[in-house]
Protein backbone atom coordinates (compact mmCIF):
# COMPACT_ATOMS: atom_id res chain seq x y z
CA UNK A 1 0.00 0.00 0.00
CA UNK A 2 2.91 2.34 0.66
CA UNK A 3 4.12 1.91 -2.90
CA UNK A 4 0.70 2.87 -4.27
CA UNK A 5 0.66 5.98 -2.07
CA UNK A 6 4.07 6.91 -3.43
CA UNK A 7 2.95 6.37 -7.03
CA UNK A 8 -0.08 8.61 -6.51
CA UNK A 9 2.25 11.39 -5.41
CA UNK A 10 4.44 11.28 -8.54
CA UNK A 11 3.22 14.11 -10.82
CA UNK A 12 5.25 12.89 -13.83
CA UNK A 13 3.38 9.59 -13.76
CA UNK A 14 0.08 11.48 -13.97
CA UNK A 15 1.10 13.59 -16.95
CA UNK A 16 3.02 11.02 -18.99
CA UNK A 17 0.65 8.05 -18.59
CA UNK A 18 -2.78 9.52 -17.71
CA UNK A 19 -4.83 6.37 -18.35
CA UNK A 20 -2.57 4.30 -16.10
CA UNK A 21 -2.76 7.01 -13.45
CA UNK A 22 -6.58 6.93 -13.52
CA UNK A 23 -6.48 3.15 -13.12
CA UNK A 24 -4.03 3.54 -10.24
CA UNK A 25 -6.30 6.00 -8.44
CA UNK A 26 -9.37 3.78 -8.80
CA UNK A 27 -7.36 0.75 -7.69
CA UNK A 28 -6.04 2.65 -4.70
CA UNK A 29 -9.61 3.27 -3.53
CA UNK A 30 -10.44 -0.42 -3.79
CA UNK A 31 -7.27 -1.47 -1.98
CA UNK A 32 -8.04 0.97 0.85
CA UNK A 33 -11.50 -0.56 1.09
CA UNK A 34 -10.06 -4.07 1.35
CA UNK A 35 -7.45 -2.99 3.92
CA UNK A 36 -10.01 -1.25 6.13
CA UNK A 37 -12.87 -3.71 5.65
CA UNK A 38 -13.06 -5.00 9.24
CA UNK A 39 -11.84 -1.85 10.94
CA UNK A 40 -14.05 0.58 12.79
CA UNK A 41 -11.90 3.48 11.61
CA UNK A 42 -9.57 3.50 8.64
CA UNK A 43 -6.17 5.12 9.28
CA UNK A 44 -6.27 8.69 8.05
CA UNK A 45 -2.92 8.30 6.29
CA UNK A 46 -4.59 5.92 3.84
CA UNK A 47 -7.36 8.38 2.99
CA UNK A 48 -5.29 11.57 3.06
CA UNK A 49 -3.72 11.13 -0.42
CA UNK A 50 -7.17 11.14 -2.04
CA UNK A 51 -8.33 14.19 -0.11
CA UNK A 52 -5.13 16.06 -0.93
CA UNK A 53 -5.27 15.15 -4.61
CA UNK A 54 -8.90 16.25 -4.84
CA UNK A 55 -7.91 19.72 -3.65
CA UNK A 56 -4.87 19.91 -5.96
CA UNK A 57 -6.15 18.72 -9.34
CA UNK A 58 -7.29 21.44 -11.73
CA UNK A 59 -9.49 19.57 -14.22
CA UNK A 60 -13.06 18.38 -13.85
CA UNK A 61 -12.19 14.92 -15.18
CA UNK A 62 -9.42 14.47 -12.61
CA UNK A 63 -11.77 15.52 -9.80
CA UNK A 64 -14.33 12.98 -11.01
CA UNK A 65 -11.75 10.18 -11.07
CA UNK A 66 -10.67 10.99 -7.52
CA UNK A 67 -14.29 11.12 -6.35
CA UNK A 68 -14.82 7.68 -7.91
CA UNK A 69 -11.75 6.43 -6.02
CA UNK A 70 -13.24 7.85 -2.81
CA UNK A 71 -16.46 6.03 -3.64
CA UNK A 72 -14.46 2.81 -4.07
CA UNK A 73 -13.10 3.11 -0.53
CA UNK A 74 -16.59 2.95 0.95
CA UNK A 75 -15.27 4.74 4.04
CA UNK A 76 -17.51 6.98 6.13
CA UNK A 77 -14.46 9.06 7.10
CA UNK A 78 -14.76 10.68 3.65
CA UNK A 79 -18.35 11.87 4.16
CA UNK A 80 -17.34 15.38 5.37
CA UNK A 81 -15.14 15.85 2.30
CA UNK A 82 -17.94 14.70 -0.01
CA UNK A 83 -20.45 16.99 1.69
CA UNK A 84 -18.05 19.90 1.24
CA UNK A 85 -17.82 19.17 -2.50
CA UNK A 86 -21.59 18.83 -2.84
CA UNK A 87 -22.24 22.25 -1.32
CA UNK A 88 -19.40 24.04 -3.12
CA UNK A 89 -21.37 26.07 -5.67
CA UNK A 90 -18.30 27.11 -7.70
CA UNK A 91 -17.75 23.51 -8.84
CA UNK A 92 -19.42 22.19 -11.99
CA UNK A 93 -22.67 20.30 -11.56
CA UNK A 94 -21.07 17.10 -12.91
CA UNK A 95 -18.47 17.08 -10.13
CA UNK A 96 -21.11 17.70 -7.49
CA UNK A 97 -23.32 14.95 -8.97
CA UNK A 98 -20.48 12.43 -8.76
CA UNK A 99 -19.90 13.47 -5.13
CA UNK A 100 -23.60 12.82 -4.44
CA UNK A 101 -23.31 9.35 -6.02
CA UNK A 102 -20.24 8.58 -3.90
CA UNK A 103 -22.01 9.79 -0.77
CA UNK A 104 -24.99 7.55 -1.58
CA UNK A 105 -22.84 4.47 -2.12
CA UNK A 106 -20.92 5.01 1.10
CA UNK A 107 -24.15 5.65 3.03
CA UNK A 108 -25.59 2.35 1.75
CA UNK A 109 -22.56 0.53 3.14
CA UNK A 110 -22.97 1.98 6.64
CA UNK A 111 -24.62 -0.22 9.25
CA UNK A 112 -28.07 0.86 10.32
Amino acid sequence: LTTLKELIEIPVFATEIPSAYKTLLLSYGTIVRNNCYNRVACPVELLEPLITKLEEVPTVLDKIIILRAMENTGRPELLPTLRKIIFEEELPVKVRAVAIQALGKIARLLPV
